[in-house]
C-alpha cells in the first residue's frame, strides 16, 4: 500500500450515535459490530465532515479478524489520494 494512502492505525474504544449513547466495542457482537463499521466507518468517511478524525473521504477498515478483542485497531485510509502500481 501506497505510504500516502496509510494515514494511522487507530484503537477503536467505542462508538457513539447521534443520541448521545455509546458502546464499548469490546462489548459488541459480531453484528453490531459489522453494522457500526460499515455505517460510522466507511459510510460516513464518504461524507463532508469537520474535525473529526473519520470523514471528507477518510475511512477506517478494520485490518483483520480479533480474536482477542481487548484492542481493536483500523487503518486510517485516505481515498482522495492516488495510488500507482
Amino acid at each position: 500500500m501506497n505510504s500516502g494512502v496509510l494515514l494511522d492505525i487507530v484503537n477503536a474504544l467505542e462508538y457513539n450515535d447521534k443520541k448521545g449513547d455509546s458502546k464499548k466495542y469490546t462489548k459488541m457482537n459480531l453484528s453490531e459490530m459489522i453494522g457500526c463499521t460499515l455505517m460510522y466507518d466507511f459510510i460516513h468517511g464518504l461524507t463532508y465532515t469537520k474535525d473529526e478524525i473519520v470523514g471528507n473521504g477518510k475511512v477506517l477498515i478494520l485490518s483483520s479478524v480479533n480474536s482477542n478483542k481487548n484492542t481493536i485497531s483500523k487503518l486510517l485510509v485516505d481515498l482522495n489520494k492516488e495510488v500507482t502500481l
